[in-house]
């Protein structure tokens, strides 16, 4: 850990050669991909990630417990997820960039039970007085492998072609605690999982356009899973349309809006270990749907002196319509914070 501290301390100290591409600096925290640096850049950041989610929907529609209850014996309250992530992004030519992301995730649930029920270790259900349950699973995630391709960059228009890999790094195998009533010992629902348990493809396109103190940016990103896991289920494909604008406005804070539109499937095959009537989260058709949201946030810089080129960014999002493939849990909110360095 000593090493880790250490580290990273040097590199706050070092005095920084490289500025933040001309696309960079105002990119909301949330923001990946934004920017292609010149040969030879190193950029380092650590993104912190929180997303609260509560409520069921069907389609658009909010259903209570008893709903639920009708076809599953829990009914889930809500869950909280934790990311921190580290990335590392290299200039290979002016045209030509690689980035390594690895995160560390942390999943809270908490679910109501229904009355009186509870589920043995062959999947019965026995009679039990308690009502309510929780799960937690912590752990790394998938790894993430990006090359990011200029392919323009002339007179503040700028864009960028990615490819993507991911390498399933996560675990698929968690499983409850001893004292967990609904999965004693038992692997988890899909949603606690840690990863995807699958390589996926993850192609995508960025185009930024700055001008003066303004900075607008269109991109479409895509995870594509053409594989079954281990278990004999993948997670279903993603779609991500985010439109973002920014203003500059002061040489050390910049402030941005930014409006997201995913599209995900369901989950293909199924854990045979996981019996689709506890939960909605253990039904592979439970999965994927259509949001909407919107993100503001602000950026600051360091401009001068030794810790020149360190950004500090947050950004904090509102779904405004969700169309769930339920019942499922709905978004209720997302907040990234992140630090970054250019050297």
């Amino acid at each position: 850990m000593k090493v880790f501290r250490y580290s990273w301390l040097l590199l706050l100290l070092l005095q920084s050669k490289y500025s933040f591409g001309q696309a960079c600096g105002e990119t909301p925290a949330g923001v990946m991909i934004s920017t292609v640096h010149p040969k030879g850049t190193w950029m380092f950041s650590y993104t912190y990630m929180n997303t609260m989610m509560e409520n069921n929907l069907v389609g658009t529609n909010k259903v209570d417990d008893p709903f639920i209850y009708n076809h599953y014996i829990m009914s889930p309250q809500n869950m909280r997820m934790d990311m921190q992530m580290l990335m590392v992004m290299y200039g290979v030519s002016d045209k030509l960039n690689v980035m390594l992301m690895s995160n560390y995730n942390i999943l809270t649930m908490n679910m109501n039970m229904m009355q009186g029920m509870t589920i043995n270790m062959n999947g019965s259900a026995m009679s039990n007085s308690d009502s309510t349950t929780s799960s937690l699973t912590s752990g790394l995630g998938d790894t993430k492998l990006y090359a990011l391709y200029s392919l323009l960059n002339r007179n503040g228009h700028f864009l960028i072609a990615s490819g993507g890999f991911s390498i399933p790094t996560g675990s698929i195998n968690k499983k409850g605690r001893s004292d967990n009533t609904m999965y004693p010992g038992t692997r988890l629902p899909y949603v606690m999982q840690l990863g995807s348990g699958t390589f996926d493809f993850m192609p995508g396109v960025t185009y930024v356009m700055k001008k003066n103190k303004i900075t607008c940016s269109a991109q479409v990103l895509s995870v594509i899973r053409p594989f079954y896991n281990s278990i004999g289920y993948h997670f279903g494909n993603e779609l991500t349309f985010n439109v973002w604008t920014a203003y500059q406005w002061f040489p050390w804070m910049s402030s941005s809006m930014r409006f997201e539109s995913y599209t995900s499937g369901t989950i293909k095959g199924n854990d045979p270990q996981v019996y689709a009537v506890m939960e909605p989260d253990a039904n592979p058709m439970c999965y994927g749907g259509y949001r909407l949201s919107g993100y503001a946030g602000i950026n600051f810089f360091i401009t001068k002196g030794r810790l020149r080129n360190n950004k500090f960014s947050v950004e904090y999002g509102l779904p405004f319509y969700q169309n769930l493939n339920g019942p499922q849990q709905s978004i209720h909110s997302t907040l990234y914070a992140v630090w970054a360095l250019v050297i």
